[in-house]
């Protein structure tokens, strides 16, 4: 029986297949480049019905409904041209405007430092087009071709804050020009004003009459130098200063002769700029009466690279009695023997490399006697590994190696201590303490003296209210002990540690480093 119906079933399916290949022709209208193309087909794709009527088709192209859909009777196909295009405009950069103060000034008084300047741009798109319509525009690149100069407007501020008596003789750098202090706060003035200081060295004679420090170059040769070394005598009225032949100095410092310097030199690099030779030289720069001389410098280390970090370079100090120099390097603190030039190192720690392509150097500081150093050491931090240790203190080192002194608890790694200058058992030691001792990198700071064994501990500024310190600290004693000095938001602060009183010196905001001398 299911055998004989086998061939009824097959002639079924093969009408059904029949007019299924066969439903006669559709009616579907092509909108294609602006015009509209009617066609009668009896394909079932609209692919092929594109292709009936021989219209191409490009890969960016669209095509509504898709090319798989099946026709349908008055089925509109729309085909969208898609087109790329890439070009470049220039566009205007505006420039800034920058408001400075100025105690070269009268209180408000304003000129016109420079005038400023548009830059240009130059911004590549890719714009996209469907059917002749921008429909999108991306920026692929944008270059300045040329930077916008900013307009600096100098407002006068001289005279807003109360002049006071100073003792001996401040030096600080302001916007790239030196300015000295001497008698009371009120008679400050500018001793430089090229503007080109770049505060590499910056350092007053012991007795408050020479002013040594680096200003940058023209060279713009990679092998050239980076800055040169300058000698102005800051007691006489409108002295020029008298260049010194040393160049690329990355420190130097006076001994306490004040007739001879110590200084170390670097070369041009990349990031950060330089590549420090760690070399060490003494020179005579004045004789006893006074007049310059030919430094004909004495190398005391011949430059040397190995170390980790060494291209950073080194912090010095001269002992009080000149015949030693402290150093410190990112993972040693020691001293050198002029005399033999021997190196005594006296503690050694793990080098630490901090954002911004900086390296951790402690500064040292001598005790009066010139037999103690004080300086921050990277110190062991319970559950981290050296390498990791956010623990810094101050220690005080014996030079004879029988003494190492605990001076303070974490303090952080800006605490940057200083040795009053009293010739006596009273002297003190200023540091800074991090509001955050174990997260100090960024944090503020407040300023601290304690005595030389580390007892007595107190704070002396802020000794307010005010926000802390913010890092590099940079203070200076005054040549009797007395009184401190700190920079703070970009102006000196005068500390007078037995009355309490802190008193403001400038009123600009634009101070940076700073010395004092008697």
């Amino acid at each position: 029986m299911r055998v004989r119906h086998i061939p009824l079933i097959l002639i079924a399916l093969s009408v059904w297949v029949g007019c299924r290949q066969s439903p006669g022709p559709h009616q579907v209208l092509i909108q294609v480049d602006g015009r509209e193309l009617p066609l009668s087909t009896d394909v079932l794709t609209v692919r092929e019905a594109l292709s009936e009527s021989r219209v191409t088709i490009d890969h960016d192209d669209l095509v509504e409904p898709d090319l798989w859909v099946e026709l349908q009777e008055g089925m509109v196909i729309r085909v969208i041209r898609v087109q790329e295009e890439i070009i470049a405009e220039r566009e205007i950069v505006p420039y800034r405007q920058q408001t400075i103060k100025s105690e070269s000034l009268p209180t408000g008084e304003q000129k016109l430092l420079q005038a400023g300047a548009n830059g240009q741009a130059e911004l590549t798109y890719r714009l996209q087009f469907e059917d002749g319509v921008e429909i999108s525009r991306s920026v692929l690149r944008r270059i300045v071709v040329q930077e916008p100069v900013d307009q600096i407007t100098v407002v006068g501020v001289e005279g807003m804050v109360d002049s006071v008596q100073i003792q001996g003789t401040i030096a600080y750098l302001n916007s790239g020009n030196a300015w000295i202090i001497r008698g009371t706060s009120g008679g400050r003035h500018p001793v430089t004003t090229d503007g080109d200081l770049d505060g590499r060295v910056f350092a007053l004679s012991p007795d408050g009459a020479y002013l040594l420090y680096s200003a940058l170059t023209d060279t713009v040769e990679f092998d050239g130098p980076f800055n040169e070394l300058y000698l102005l005598n800051v007691v006489l009225v409108d002295e020029e200063p008298q260049r010194l032949p040393i160049e690329s100095a990355l420190w130097a410092g006076w001994a306490p002769d004040g007739r001879r310097i110590a200084y170390g030199t670097g070369v041009k690099s990349g990031p950060p700029g330089w590549k420090a030779r760690n070399d060490l030289w003494i020179a005579s720069i004045l004789s006893n009466e006074g007049e310059v001389l030919d430094p004909n410098p004495t190398r005391i280390l011949a430059p040397a690279t190995s170390g980790p970090y060494s291209w950073w370079g080194m912090q010095v100090a001269w002992s009080p009695d000149g015949t030693k120099l402290a150093y410190a390097s990112p993972d040693q603190i020691g001293w050198i023997e002029l005399l033999t030039r021997r190196t005594f190192p006296l503690a050694a720690f793990s080098p630490l490399s901090t954002p911004h392509d900086k390296v951790w150097v402690p500064a040292p500081t001598w005790s009066p006697d010139s037999r103690f150093i004080a300086c921050a050491i990277r110190s062991e931090e319970p559950g981290r590994s050296p390498e990791d240790s956010r623990r810094f203190e101050v220690w005080a080192l014996d030079t004879a190696g029988s003494v190492r002194a605990r001076l303070t608890s974490p303090v952080g790694m800006w605490s940057a201590p200083r040795w009053s200058p009293l010739q006596s058992s009273e002297s003190a030691i200023l540091y800074a303490e991090a509001d955050t001792p174990f997260d100090s990198y960024a944090s503020r700071h407040t300023l601290k003296v304690m005595d030389r064994d580390g007892s007595n501990k107190r704070a002396v500024f802020p000794i307010s209210t005010e926000t802390g310190i913010a890092p590099p600290v940079v203070s200076d004693w005054s040549p009797d002990g007395q009184q401190i000095v700190v920079l703070y938001q970009g102006d000196l602060h005068l500390v007078d540690l037995a009355r309490e009183q802190v008193q403001q010196l400038t009123g600009d905001g634009q101070c940076s480093l700073l010395d004092w001398a008697r």
